[in-house]
């Protein structure tokens, strides 16, 4: 941050704002000095297991504070009225440019009003300001264009419908059946005996020996 003072010479000329639409007000005094700000933005990047590093995380935007002063002569008469369009600015979030400001750091560049304070020093006999304070916080203003649509949200996809696990078979066993015919007759390759008798363990112990009568279960496929 650096303080500028500036000396001015007489008769002093009064600094005005002016608005992006063409709008002018006067600040009826201009500061001798203000502060100024012109740093690059810098951040802490951590790193497993290292030490974190500095690094420039952003461009420097310019900042500025300055205080001044609005009076009437007449401390009956009041000054609402002059306070009162600048009070607007930053509240309706104007950005202003400073004309017949000391250097071209106010002059040239267009500001956003972060922050605009009023300190009454001096009200008339009906209670109205007759003189105040206004201190101003500034930051330059950047053109950034920002997307505010909301993304619309992607349907979510239906899970297909599961498909039922094959019920296996029925069949009893005849006279002369041997696993290897049935196994050629229901699943057309008598080699997978082996599957039927893996799934029906429990009423054929023996490959070689099974009961006319026992219901076997057949794989599906």
């Amino acid at each position: 941050m650096v303080r500028v003072i500036v000396a001015r010479s007489s008769p002093v000329k009064t600094m005005s704002v002016r608005t992006t639409d063409g709008r002018h007000y006067s600040l009826h005094s201009a500061p001798s000095k203000f502060d100024y700000s012109e740093i690059a933005r810098f951040g802490q990047i951590e790193r497993e297991g290292m030490k974190s590093i500095t690094r420039m995380t952003g461009p420097g935007l310019r900042t500025m504070s300055f205080t001044h002063t609005i009076a009437n002569r007449d401390y009956q008469r009041s000054i609402e009225h002059v306070i009162s369009p600048l009070v607007r600015l930053g509240r309706d979030g104007e950005r202003v440019r400073f004309v017949r400001g000391s250097t071209d750091y106010e002059q040239g560049t267009w500001w956003n009003i972060k922050d605009l304070q009023v300190k009454v020093i001096q009200r008339a006999l009906d209670n109205r300001i007759s003189r105040a304070e206004l201190s101003w916080s500034l930051e330059e203003a950047v053109n950034v264009s920002t997307n505010l649509s909301r993304a619309v949200p992607t349907a979510a996809r239906p899970r297909p419908a599961r498909t039922a696990a094959p019920v296996a078979r029925q069949y009893r066993v005849a006279p002369g059946d041997t696993l290897w015919s049935i196994a050629a007759r229901h699943l057309g390759n008598g080699a997978r005996w082996a599957e039927i008798q893996r799934l029906n363990a429990a009423v054929i112990p023996n490959p070689n020996v099974i009961r006319v009568g026992t219901v076997l279960r057949i794989p599906a496929h």
